[in-house]
């Protein structure tokens, strides 16, 4: 990874979704560009959302909650091109 990030800093990471991992208690895990690990908080139905737009083009407003042994992320904002902005928390 090229980037280095800051546990508590917020970032708009350009990317795609590359896998919707697992859902469960209202969070969906996500994997963003093959190496990013990411939370949303599922408060309006989002899983299918989220699966419809796998590796389309997006931005992720996300905060960096973990950076040891993988980033982890909390995803606050999803905007797709096609799309209005997409709440993820």
């Amino acid at each position: 990874m090229n980037k280095e990030y800051i546990v508590g800093q917020t970032y708009s990471i350009l990317g795609m979704i590359t896998d919707v991992i697992q859902a469960d208690n209202g969070r969906i895990e996500i994997e963003i560009n093959n190496e990013l690990k990411a939370i949303v908080n599922d408060i309006d139905n989002d899983y299918d959302l989220l699966q419809s737009k796998a590796f389309e083009q997006g931005v992720f407003l996300s905060k960096v909650v973990s950076t040891e042994p993988k980033v982890e992320l909390e995803c606050e904002a999803v905007f797709f091109e096609d799309e209005k902005e997409q709440k993820c928390h």
